[in-house]
């Protein structure tokens, strides 16, 4: 992406989402690394890269990920240490040493193209549904989607169903699971479809605004999926733990596929955005003082949160947490990147893509 290269283009200034740069990136960390496509594209884009660290919780993708990039850097000459970590991003803390800090970290959310496309996954109800519900993105965990499906409550479920999926039927469908489970164990996406009143098949059409419709239970699986793998608990806790392992000026990419993700994005980058007004403030308090920054003058807690309130961070949702701890950053994209139609044309997965960017600074 020319937005994680240090020379690298401005704000929006690549409508496509091209995620590679020029100069100026020797560390590297994929936080999702997936089958290596990002990180691919990276290499080749800075061939003298000195150290990449593939980090993803799916250790199938890690080993295709991993041969992928030992080809690219093969065929650019690249002497390049390359490093696979098995875990979740949340947890790069403790999966990396904390004096590692790099010049580049992406994260792409959301399901990887390999885990829609292996039908024994269970993370699709299109195609093959007999295959058991599994959904984790992790298969050394434990938690299944069979095991929210049949043994949460009917509490839990609609919670889910109706803050995870944003399903208006929420309610409903629990009990409809709840129903269904007494009498038979739901086992895989025919049982739940079924249980659900749902069509097995589906046909889609294009609705009012062109667009085609989407299978009714696309919110549902959506729900459950993120419910397994804890992924919004994931973004509160990964992205501040990313933006902290940034050298300064290192610089942070985000992909979100839905609402929900880009929603808790921007708000962490914007309270990153704000951390940094204050250290602005106090640096010209301090200057404007006679003081080095850390003597007479302090700046009022009344001031700080006049100027989150001046950023907009008393406006932020109640479903959308503030986190703490959160780095000092510059944004890179005021509004998120999205697809050009061309990249659409060519993957159409990367219709609802949003890349959001920031800049670790030190005031």
């Amino acid at each position: 992406m020319d937005v994680l290269s240090h020379r690298g283009g401005g704000e929006n200034e690549n409508k496509g989402g091209n995620a590679k740069g020029n100069t100026g990136v020797k560390s590297y960390l994929d936080a999702t690394a997936g089958l290596g496509g990002h990180a691919c594209a990276m290499l080749r884009e800075h061939p003298h890269m000195k150290v990449m660290v593939l980090l993803d919780r799916d250790e199938d993708a890690l080993a295709i990920a991993s041969k992928r990039v030992a080809d690219v850097a093969a065929e650019v000459g690249a002497d390049v240490h390359v490093r696979c970590v098995h875990g979740n991003f949340k947890d790069v803390k403790t999966l990396l040493a904390p004096e590692e800090k790099f010049d580049a970290v992406l994260a792409d959310l959301g399901v990887s193209s390999m885990q829609l496309d292996v039908a024994e996954r269970g993370f699709r109800f299109g195609g093959a549904l007999n295959t058991p519900l599994d959904m984790r993105m992790d298969r050394t965990q434990a938690l299944t989607a069979r095991d929210v499906v049949n043994t949460w409550s009917e509490m839990a479920l609609a919670d889910i169903l109706h803050e995870y999926g944003e399903e208006r039927r929420a309610r409903h469908f629990a009990a409809r699971l709840c129903t269904a489970r007494g009498e038979r164990s739901i086992e895989t996406a025919a049982d739940l479809l079924n249980a659900l009143g749902l069509p097995t098949t589906w046909r889609a059409t294009k609705g009012k605004n062109g667009k085609a419709a989407t299978h009714p239970a696309t919110r549902t699986f959506q729900a459950i999926r993120i419910a397994v793998n804890d992924e919004l608990a994931s973004i509160d806790a990964g992205v501040p733990s990313l933006m902290d392992t940034l050298a300064e000026g290192g610089r942070l990419g985000v992909i979100s596929f839905h609402s929900l993700e880009d929603r808790r994005v921007k708000w962490i980058f914007k309270q990153g955005e704000s951390e940094a007004a204050k250290l602005r403030k106090r640096e010209e308090s301090a200057a404007s003082d006679g003081d080095d920054g850390r003597g007479r003058y302090r700046v009022s807690d009344a001031e700080l949160a006049l100027m989150d309130k001046g950023m907009g961070l008393d406006g932020i949702k109640s479903a959308v947490p503030l986190v703490q701890d959160v780095p000092a950053v510059r944004l890179l994209t005021k509004r998120p990147i999205v697809p050009c139609a061309d990249e659409v044309l060519s993957n159409a997965r990367s219709r609802s893509a949003k890349l959001r960017a920031c800049v670790r600074v030190t005031c």
